[in-house]
């Protein structure tokens, strides 16, 4: 039987690899992704493998082949379930080929397509923890520098390599510009190569089974991707020189449009051939050599070991198992007494010593951590070092030191003593911030660069919009510190250089780092193409360990400032990073005992296959079947245990107030996403102030809300099913406090048909004033509603009541009907410093939360 790859197909094959390549830095979200690009070349490189595939004269055996994998497609989903989009493409598209083997006979060579097409682009999803790991820890590649200069001078450019990259001068403007991994587009060098490499392995090209071969060509696809990739970065230069337009190495149609070419490459060379499988390498089969005569030989050698047919399929499982466990396990850990030191001495700023109570506001009031201290005293012992230099003594009092903002610096023996304190268990957090702003980064690195951390002397910003960034944790195994983080809105992080022994808690993408500028307040930076310019892949958290310590580093304190605190994603991270802060290193040791374990188990399936020879060919697809059950069993069991391991911690005070602002069926606006908000909507500085009579405010679900003391339905929005009312009612009747808001673009109807259940209704909508706690009208005229059926609590300038509260069972149910009051709009931002008017709209406000202590 003759199987070829014609000239066509290898053709096929390449542009189908580069399609694939491009749709992973199109979808990805590493720089600025595009959907609908993405999209399209996925869908070109499907098409190209599909009617490219290998092809086989006599017989069609791909179908018969996959058709005895398909059970493997229901471990596959499984398994693309704990994987983010598009990392599980190659997943989805195997099990897609192999489901699609079983629908008809002209459908093979499409479930061939996606198949092979899935392997390749599995393959390159399993490249990309290695290369995350490598570009957010190297941008600038110097070995470059002098032979971009050399290109760009032979286009009359006037350039020069320096310290920090290639200065270039032009006509009016001069500037330097670093030669960085991201403007090569390293990651697409890496898919493409990835999957060139993944169907020279696939085809088996049996002349170029030799060494020699094999180095040839893959030095010659290698030359080929090099001298490309230059060439089309000295090409993006010249335009840049030429138009100083410095996105265009990041615009997903420039992306696109300067890597088309590269699919012209002759790197397809290396799948074109047509070869006999009865040559003269090859024994001719006769009767007695037969596949037939084979396979009865191979069930009779099988037959003969009964008692061993399960040794092949439990050891794939094992053996994947233990390798994947050892990639992904976190240490547990020992949990220690959970004693916090703030340290105050070094630092003027973000201070946790004056109260963020009823008397104080302004800026500084917001710019300020004892909403942060106050927070983790409801689960550690938390003490505060105002004036002693930091000592053996000292630390010997504290299982986790605070390092943050600091404003003077550390001396030797103090930095010599956190070194110590570190190796004997200690847990060290260091908070620093952008820009080097007060001089934070210059006086945290001397204890971070102990620990092969850097604080980068710069800021983030989102690379499409030039705003902040927000963070999702795309991990399948989540650095335990930040386990319990959501969605993540920064407020201006700088980033971090860290050694290969450290590892990053967060991994910024689709960002840009702009170095600082003393000339401008906070040293921001302006947006000009230099050589400080990176972007992609930023470390803004990261994590290290020391003998049997810990040391996290954050990059951005001002997500913990009073008026951030309880923004959602911020606390999680915080009370993550103090949980993963609080144990000492204890199964450090294991992962590298499971590597070996694997190995050896490895080496003795080797040589039983060897052994076995062919009698082993029909249990392929079983041991294929139970090796992908073996590493769905590992990600479950690696995020479980973390998951466990480094769960909230209980609280050991009751005397706070948590107050939950359900979300689900709800309207009202807080800075999650972004800081620009329609003030008339958001009611970030209501959110806020709880803080200051001693309130946890949170966003929750409604499952969630209802674990608190007080529960704030901000403008009802949409029903409650009859199940989430009776969930309701029985969490009022048992005594909690259910504070229902409405009058700024809530439904009428809507609070209403919920109201009535607790014999409360809304009605006859009016502009107003509503009337202060000392009994003078507020000078604020809103729209306010008339309550009916409960107690008079607050009433309006027609002589109305507003707000209205009801007891339920052991509970109550308090109706303010006139929520803009509450708005930002009314109320101003965080920072305000209030006149007359705005302190009775605050009063009022912590009159309404300080009635949800009442039943405590």
């Amino acid at each position: 039987m003759d199987i070829e790859i014609g000239k066509r197909s290898a053709i096929g094959l390449w542009v189908g690899i580069v399609s694939l390549s491009l749709s992973w830095v199109l979808l990805l979200p590493y720089y600025s992704p595009s959907r609908g690009l993405g999209t399209l070349t996925l869908l070109m490189g499907l098409v190209l493998f599909c009617v490219s595939s290998p092809s086989s004269r006599g017989a069609d055996t791909s179908g018969t082949i996959l058709k005895q994998y398909v059970l493997c497609a229901v471990p596959l989903v499984l398994i693309s379930t704990h994987i983010p989009f598009p990392e599980n493409l190659g997943l989805c598209l195997i099990a897609c080929g192999l489901v699609l083997t079983l629908l008809a006979n002209r459908l093979r060579r499409i479930a061939a397509g996606f198949a092979t097409a899935g392997i390749v682009m599995t393959v390159q999803a399993l490249v990309l923890p290695s290369f995350v790991a490598f570009e957010s820890r190297h941008h600038h590649i110097e070995v470059l520098d002098p032979v971009i200069c050399w290109l760009l001078r032979i286009f009359s450019v006037t350039a020069a390599p320096c310290a920090n990259g290639v200065f270039i001068r032009t006509p009016g403007y001069e500037f330097t510009l670093a030669t960085t991994s991201e403007k090569l587009n390293l990651l697409l060098m890496i898919m493409v190569f990835a999957g060139w490499i993944t169907m020279k392995v696939i085809l088996r090209k049996k002349h170029n089974r030799n060494l020699i071969n094999i180095m040839r060509e893959t030095g010659e696809v290698l030359s080929i991707l090099a001298a490309f990739f230059l060439a089309r970065y000295v090409f993006l230069l010249l335009v840049t020189v030429s138009y100083r337009d410095y996105d265009i190495f990041w615009l997903p149609a420039w992306v696109l449009g300067s890597f088309l070419p590269l699919a012209l490459m002759p790197a397809w060379k290396g799948f074109a051939h047509t070869y006999n499988t009865q040559d003269t390498a090859d024994p001719i089969r006769t009767t007695q050599d037969s596949p037939k005569k084979k396979r009865h030989e191979g069930a009779a050698k099988i037959g003969k070991h009964q008692s061993q047919q399960w040794a092949p399929q439990a050891l794939a499982c094992v053996i994947t198992f233990l390798l994947v466990f050892a990639f992904g396990f976190r240490d547990p850990g020992i949990k220690k007494r959970g004693r916090i030191l703030i340290d105050e001495k070094h630092t003027i700023w973000e201070k946790t010593t004056r109260p963020y109570d009823t008397l104080w506001y302004g800026e500084d009031s917001g710019y300020n951590y004892y909403s942060l201290a106050a927070y983790l005293r409801d689960y550690y012992d938390v003490a505060k070092n105002l004036d002693s230099p930091i000592s053996r003594e000292l630390l010997g009092t504290c299982d986790i030191l605070m390092l943050k903002t600091p404003t003077e610096a550390y001396n030797e023996e103090e930095i010599d003593a956190i070194c110590e304190f570190v190796k004997k268990g200690g847990g060290l957090f260091l908070v620093g911030d952008h820009t080097n702003v007060f001089g934070t980064s210059t006086y945290l690195n001397p204890v971070a660069e102990r620990f092969g951390l850097r604080f980068k002397y710069d800021g983030t910003y989102d690379l499409r919009t030039g705003g902040l960034s927000i963070y999702e944790d795309r991990s399948i195994f989540r650095h335990p510190a930040a386990i319990l983080l959501p969605r993540f809105l920064f407020a201006t992080s700088c980033s971090m250089g860290i050694s290969p022994f450290a590892s990053g808690v967060i991994t910024g993408y689709g960002v840009k780092s702009l170095y600082l500028d003393y000339s401008h307040e906070n040293f921001f930076a302006t947006d000009r193409p230099d050589l400080d310019k990176e972007y992609g892949l930023l470390i803004q958290a990261a994590a290290a360990s020391s003998g049997k310590g810990r040391v996290v580093a954050f990059t951005d304190s001002t997500v913990w400032s009073n008026f951030f605190m309880f923004i959602p994603g911020k606390w999680e991270l915080l009370i993550g990073m103090i949980s993963w802060l609080n144990r000492n290193a204890y199964l450090t040791w294991l992962p590298a005992v499971l590597l070996g374990a694997a190995a050896v188990l490895l080496c003795g399936l080797f040589l039983l296959i060897r052994r076995r020879g062919r009698a082993f060919a029909p249990l392929a697809p079983s041991m294929a079947f139970a090796a992908l059950i073996g590493i769905y069993l590992a990600i479950w069991s690696c995020q479980s245990l973390t998951s466990a391991a480094y769960r909230h911690p209980p609280k050991i005070r009751s005397d706070t107030l948590e107050v939950a602002f359900e979300r689900d069926h709800t309207l009202m606006l807080l800075p999650e996403e972004t800081i620009f908000l329609d003030s008339s909507k958001a009611y970030h500085t209501f959110y806020t102030w709880i803080q200051r009579v001693e309130g946890r405010p949170r966003v929750a679900s409604l499952r969630e809300a209802l674990e608190c003391d007080v529960v704030v339905l901000m403008n009802i929005a949409k029903r409650f099913s009859n199940r989430e009312y009776h969930m309701i009612r029985q969490y009022v009747e048992s005594g909690g406090y259910l504070l229902v808001m409405h009058g700024n673009g809530s439904s009428d109807r809507l609070a209403n048909e919920f109201l009535r259940n607790f014999g409360l209704s809304v009605k006859e909508p009016k502009i107003a004033s509503v009337i202060s706690l000392d009994g003078e009208p507020i000078q604020r005229h809103v729209l306010t509603y008339q309550v009916a059926g409960g107690n008079l609590q607050v009433g309006d300038s027609l002589e109305r009541t507003v707000a209205a509260e009801k007891q339920i069972g052991r509970g109550k149910v308090f109706v303010f009907a006139a929520s803009r009051l509450f708005s930002d709009e009314l109320m101003g931002t965080t920072s305000t410093i209030p006149d007359s008017t705005l302190k009775s709209i605050y009063d009022l406000e912590f009159r309404l939360i300080e009635k949800g202590k009442e039943g405590k």
